[in-house]
């Protein structure tokens, strides 16, 4: 099993949902307009900066996204580590690498899986972290596991489980 993010179509699958939700208000946020160049700290598979970029995502396994739009700006990609992601940290990294104008917030969003099953499936995929983790579970731990997050993802009427999620985002520019 890949201990790391290596298999885009499966990534696509854990996080996709959740980075296309973020995309509309993140972009907003940024105040995206052509012209400008890009560095994503943490960009997964490119999926946000496909919505931005008329330069294909650098190499690797992003380019088993799915295609999105695209604007006339130029792209930098650039994984750092995932301690990086929590807010305060990428505030004080922008800061320290001396870029100007250094803002940060929180992006709220809902995810939203068709029911349990969905949810499961997309959750349990044996890539990453959480796919390690979940690989070393027995199969009563496993059970367990679903259980509980049965409990506490609720279907809604329809079926679908729904829950909050967030993305902390940061930017900055470079001076000169």
């Amino acid at each position: 099993m890949a201990s790391s993010f290596t298999d885009g179509a499966a990534y696509e699958r854990l996080m996709g949902r959740w980075s296309q939700r973020v995309a509309s208000p993140f972009l907003d946020w940024m105040g995206a307009g052509p012209g400008l160049d890009w560095i994503d700290v943490g960009c997964g598979n490119g999926a946000v900066m496909e919505m931005v970029s008329a330069t294909p995502p650098l190499g690797g396994w992003w380019g088993s996204t799915r295609p999105r739009s695209r604007s006339p700006m130029r792209r930098r990609g650039w994984s750092g580590p995932a301690a990086l992601s929590a807010l305060e940290p990428m505030h004080a990294l922008w800061v320290a690498g001396r870029l100007t104008g250094v803002k940060s917030q929180r992006i709220d969003i809902t995810v939203e899986f068709a029911d349990f099953d969905d949810f499961w499936a997309s959750s349990s995929i044996p890539i990453g972290p959480q796919g390690q983790l979940l690989a070393g579970l027995s199969p009563a731990q496993t059970d367990e596991l679903k259980a509980f997050l049965r409990q506490m993802l609720p279907p809604a009427p329809d079926g679908a489980i729904r829950y909050p999620a967030f993305a902390n985002v940061v930017k900055g520019h470079v001076a000169g």
